[in-house]
């Protein structure tokens, strides 16, 4: 389904990870320009924010952004809608309706999912491509805007491209420059950020107070790899909200994060002997097994209060995070 978004209330949701810093100094270069982009991702990452964004840094921002979500339109549709059609097209034509490229006029065009659009439709975007111009459907006037276009997928168009299923020539017109946004498994120091970010919109939303997360739900929800990606930490976020009070702890996490919690590996880093090893390789070994059992009987003196161990170590409550990631030490 279509839909024209404002651009004065898009959340702009980006983390501090080098690839997000990558992917913020590519929004910028590609918002400086008007040529075709493809966002590459899996589903939930934020593929329409990145859209969103580029257009609003872009010289088109007081101009529309027109989004069409292909995944969900019938094919039989998708024409009309993109198109327009005239007084009579088809049964049902009772009036002239404009498409969303005239809807985009000069602004940004956003078409997720467009590895589902049918080879027809692709051969008329390719057409709109070279030329700036189509004709509604049931009409024969050629019709001429201005449209930016950004595309996305969560499949490998070019794969699709080889097995003849999109058309290579448009996916090469398409991917004029390419945006690769990683899920959100590969950047969890990003995660408080999110999760502190949509405790703030979700609390606003549903008129609640923001709640505090205690630090062993907050390693839950950091240790978990969220397979639909910041559509489903926000749905996550969004359900702690409203069925807690004022706090959140690890008894409120819903049963997925508490389940992949428990089946983390709590094994314990042991020495094994190897002769082809340096002194240098074996002092290291046993540093770690060292600070293992020190982080491990600290946490049991605070009664697994962060805060507290980390300041007993010296260190910072991250810091302490990282090790304990890096010694492979979880919560209790």
């Amino acid at each position: 389904m279509a839909k024209i978004i404002s651009t004065d209330t898009i959340e702009d949701i980006f983390g501090s990870s080098p690839a997000m810093q990558d992917i913020n100094r590519l929004i910028k270069i590609a918002s400086g320009s008007n040529t075709n982009i493809l966002i590459l991702g899996e589903s939930g990452v934020g593929k329409e924010v990145v859209a969103q964004s580029i257009h609003k840094l872009s010289n088109r921002k007081d101009k529309p952004f027109v989004v069409v979500d292909c995944s969900t339109m019938a094919p039989n549709l998708i024409e009309s809608e993109l198109f327009g059609h005239e007084k009579g097209a088809f049964t049902g034509a009772n009036t002239t309706k404009p498409g969303k490229f005239e809807m985009a006029d000069g602004g940004t065009l956003f078409l997720d999912e467009i590895g589902n659009i049918s080879p027809e439709i692709q051969a008329k975007l390719l057409r709109y491509i070279e030329t700036q111009t189509f004709e509604r459907v049931g009409g024969h006037k050629s019709i001429k805007t201005s449209v930016r276009f950004i595309t996305a997928t969560n499949v490998d168009l070019k794969e699709v491209s080889d097995k003849g299923l999109f058309r290579l020539d448009l996916y090469h017109r398409l991917n004029v420059f390419p945006l690769i946004i990683p899920p959100l498994r590969e950047r969890k120091d990003d995660l408080p950020l999110f999760i502190y970010r949509f405790l703030e919109i979700m609390a606003k939303k549903n008129n609640r107070l923001i709640p505090h997360i205690s630090e062993k739900a907050m390693t839950c929800l950091i240790e978990y790899d969220y397979p639909g990606n910041l559509r489903e930490l926000r749905n996550i976020i969004e359900r702690l909200v409203v069925t807690s009070d004022t706090d959140i702890d690890v008894k409120n996490l819903p049963s997925e994060i508490k389940n992949a919690t428990k089946k983390l590996s709590t094994k314990k880093i042991e020495f094994s002997y190897d002769p082809s090893m340096s002194l240098k390789e074996i002092s290291r070994q046993a540093l770690h097994i060292i600070e293992k059992e020190w982080i491990h009987n600290t946490l049991a003196h605070t009664g697994d209060h962060y805060g507290k161990a980390a300041e007993i170590l010296g260190i910072t409550p991250r810091t302490l995070y990282n090790k304990m990631k890096e010694l492979k030490i979880r919560a209790k």
